[in-house]
C-alpha cells in the first residue's frame, strides 16, 4: 500500500487532500502515517480559498462566452 511504501522509504514523501472516505477515520491506512515528517495530509480543501473559487468561476464564464462566440474551448469529443 501507499502508506507502507512511505513508512518503508520506498516513496520519499506524499501530499494528499482527497480520501476514499471523508473525514478520514482511525481505520484509514493513512491514519498511522499522518504525523510523519514526509507526509502532508489535509482535508479536501483545495476549493476553500476565495482565489480558487474565483479562478474556477472566471474559467466557467470564459468557456460560456467562447461557446456563445462560436469558438468553444475545452471541448471533449467522445
Amino acid at each position: 500500500s501507499l502508506a507502507e511504501a512511505v513508512k518503508e522509504g520506498r516513496i520519499g514523501a506524499i501530499g494528499i487532500d482527497v480520501y476514499s472516505a471523508e473525514p478520514m477515520t482511525e481505520q484509514h491506512p493513512f491514519w498511522e502515517i499522518r504525523n510523519l515528517p514526509n507526509v502532508c495530509l489535509t482535508p479536501h480543501m483545495a476549493w476553500a480559498p476565495v482565489e480558487s473559487r474565483q479562478r474556477l468561476l472566471d474559467t466557467v464564464v470564459a468557456n460560456i462566452q467562447a461557446f456563445l462566440d462560436g469558438k468553444p474551448q475545452n471541448v471533449v469529443n467522445l
